[in-house]
Formats: structure tokens, C-alpha cells, sequence
């Protein structure tokens, strides 16, 4: 599974601090943390979220709330080399940063999140899929 890192600066600090709170949860996210206005994230996102990923980088203020933001990629992480979706506690319905997969215009092209009702178990294992 790819890793990614994201560094992105938000308009403030709170700001900064509350988007890392937001997606600390995530069960794709390895670390997260705010450093001021300076937003630095790991994660192991598959495959099938590249669209997202993508996303961020294109508009960073729409999808996250950051000034601007830039991810890297490495496909060989060294350490850890394999990544599985932390198990997180929720409701169900919604993902734990708060996002509503049914109400998501990429619901049907995407796995959604692995925290909800909504996770589709049944798709391609996350390397054999597309983004």
C-alpha cells in the first residue's frame, strides 16, 4: 500500500489544530499533528482514495480547510512497509472526521470509509483496485 505524506499550511493555528483533530481518527492516518500554522501528516491511503488525495492538492481550502497544501508519495514506505486500517470506534453512519459517505458524490466509485456501515468489505482488495 502507498504511503503518503501531506504538508499544508492553514490560515491559522486553530485552524491548523482543529483539522488535525478532525482527522486524527481517521483509520488511514499513521500521524497527524499541527506544528503553528504548518499541518504534517502520514497516511496510508489506497488506491481507491487517490481521487481525494488529488483533490487536496488541488484545493486545499474546499477539502480541508488549509491555504495551501502538497502531498508526496512513496509506493516502498520503509518503515512500516504494511499499513491496515486502524479500527475506530463510531456511530456507523459517519466516518470519524465526520464526512457522510452516502452524501458524497464519489460513493459509488469509492470503498468509503472502513470506520462505517457504508465500508464496502465485498470491492478488490486495495491494491488490485482503481483510483
Amino acid at each position: 500500500m502507498p504511503s503518503q505524506l501531506l504538508i499544508g499550511e492553514a490560515p491559522t493555528p486553530e485552524i491548523a489544530t482543529a483539522i488535525a483533530r478532525r482527522y486524527g481518527g481517521c483509520p488511514y492516518v499513521h500521524y497527524i499533528a499541527a506544528f503553528d500554522r504548518m499541518l504534517v501528516a502520514v497516511t496510508y491511503f489506497p488506491e481507491s482514495h487517490r481521487w481525494w488525495l488529488e483533490m487536496v492538492a488541488r484545493e486545499p481550502q474546499i477539502t480541508l480547510g488549509l491555504a495551501r497544501a502538497a502531498f508526496y508519495e512513496t509506493d516502498a514506505p520503509a518503515h512500516p512497509a504494511t499499513y491496515r486500517p486502524r479500527r475506530v470506534e463510531g456511530d456507523g453512519e459517519r466516518s470519524p472526521c465526520g464526512s457522510e459517505c452516502p452524501a458524497c458524490e464519489r460513493y459509488t466509485g469509492c470503498r468509503r470509509c472502513p470506520a462505517t456501515a457504508h465500508y464496502d468489505v465485498g470491492s478488490p482488495p486495495e491494491s488490485a483496485s482503481s483510483g
